[in-house]
């Protein structure tokens, strides 16, 4: 599962930043699934979003617990959900009401849950300089992941960090 791209559409950090990995993988027999981002647009995990106040009124105060921590923009936190808070209030927000997109947070969740996405499977295209040339009539098949439940995303995630279990690390 690869999060990159606006495919069909042009453009996306991943995908701009190592177009010969993604033709590579294309034309591999690797199980290959693209979570799409399409920047503003509804079918995209940039319609995963949260705003400063979901935030304040979901994470705020909860979440694993830890000894004092300075945080990336000052501040001294002990729980996760605090941090979380912070870390938002010091980003670029866009859209009404202002929010953020949680574009990696979307592409974990539906290894969570699949049925938070729509998987479409379609003919592995090519990526050619910075437009994606479909293949039709290419055997090589790949999923697209879109359309992801926001709702189901968000509400999954508050209350994992409402009630959330720490595992184990080996050492």
């Amino acid at each position: 599962m690869w999060l990159g791209s606006n495919y069909p559409g042009p453009g996306e950090y991943n995908l701009e930043n190592d177009p010969e990995a993604v033709n590579y993988v294309l034309d591999s027999e690797v199980e290959f699934e693209i979570v799409v981002v399409r920047y503003f647009e509804p079918s995209g995990t940039s319609a995963v979003r949260v705003s400063l106040q979901d935030l304040r009124e979901n994470v705020a105060g909860r979440g694993p617990q830890s000894l004092p921590i300075t945080g990336r923009n000052g501040g001294v936190f002990t729980c996760f959900g605090d941090y979380s808070v912070n870390l938002l209030e010091h980003v670029r927000m866009s859209g009404e009401p202002p929010s953020r997109a949680l574009y990696d947070m979307a592409a974990l969740a539906i290894i969570k849950n699949p049925v938070w996405a729509q998987a479409r499977e379609i003919a592995a295209p090519v990526l050619n300089g910075k437009e994606w040339i479909d293949r039709p009539q290419n055997p090589r098949k790949i999923v697209i992941r879109e359309h992801f439940d926001r709702c189901a995303i968000l509400s999954d995630f508050f209350s994992t960090i409402e009630d959330y279990e720490l595992t184990d690390i080996a050492h």
